[in-house]
């Protein structure tokens, strides 16, 4: 399954790292630069930098 997560704070990483575990493929989406590589380096997931929440 395909999961994207809006936020790479501590519940964001932790659900990454336990969907990655399953086998599933995770994406997170925030706006914290370091953030976002430690998502990408320390938990093997697609991370990108932006609002999760913007609509615009």
């Amino acid at each position: 399954m395909y999961v994207l997560i809006g936020g790479a704070g501590l519940i964001g990483r932790t659900l990454a790292q336990r969907l990655v575990k399953l086998g599933h493929t995770v994406a997170i989406i925030d706006i914290d630069p370091i953030a976002c590589a430690y998502a990408r380096e320390r938990l093997g997931v697609m991370a990108f930098e932006g609002n999760a929440v913007s609509y615009t």
